[in-house]
């Protein structure tokens, strides 16, 4: 085998095995809670030795910033999104948005709430936790300082308002989505967008 095959070999090797042990971690947060990860039980539900968990991360928490990176793609996506079409159309830009946001948290809730769970734990998780929330604010102040130029939003700190409504959208998300009993998702997006359109002033259908 030459030597270039030989390398690409072992490089597919090597994200075979670190894919396995990210599956196996979102498969864990999704039944149980942070505190119960280690890597030995982690470990323990794949195929690798417990050392090879090493040659990909320094410990558990550097497995969970990885997950925060890889679930965070696609809700930033979404919040973009929101944050463009809602300069023309906040409430049907809005429904939209809670509608796939509802479905992002359906799908990964207990993930979302493992990593709120390891933020309370460890201080680099926390930052970056800390960071995860502040992007969505960032896209929220954009979006709402172009309905106070327009008038469609009355003068206020749109920082304070961006920070309240992502706090609470956050705790209320993870309350309904990261352990069972879940709750409806028609019911949490009707909440949702009620919640937003009627803060910031526009009306429902």
């Amino acid at each position: 085998m030459s030597q270039a095959r030989e390398r690409t070999r072992r490089r597919e090797q090597r994200e075979e095995a670190r894919e396995k042990i990210s599956a196996a971690a979102v498969e864990m947060l999704r039944t149980e809670r942070f505190r119960d990860l280690s890597v030995e039980t982690l470990m323990a539900r794949t195929d690798l030795a417990r050392t090879a968990f090493y040659r990909y991360y320094d410990d558990v928490s550097a497995l969970v910033l990885q997950l925060l990176a890889e679930v965070g793609a696609e809700l930033y996506t979404i919040v973009e999104r929101w944050a463009e079409d809602g300069a023309t159309d906040f409430p049907g830009a809005t429904h939209r948005a809670m509608t796939d946001i509802v479905d992002y948290f359906r799908r990964n809730g207990p993930l979302v709430l493992a990593v709120s769970d390891a933020a309370a734990a460890d201080e680099l998780v926390e930052k970056a936790y800390q960071e995860f929330l502040a992007v969505y604010e960032r896209l929220m102040v954009r979006s709402f300082d172009l309905l106070v130029e327009r008038g469609d939003l009355p003068a206020c700190d749109t920082a304070a308002l961006a920070q309240a409504l992502n706090l609470m959208g956050e705790r209320y998300l993870v309350a309904s989505f990261g352990r069972p009993p879940y709750a409806d998702p028609e019911t949490v997006v009707t909440t949702m967008e009620l919640v937003w359109t009627r803060t910031i002033g526009f009306q429902l259908g």
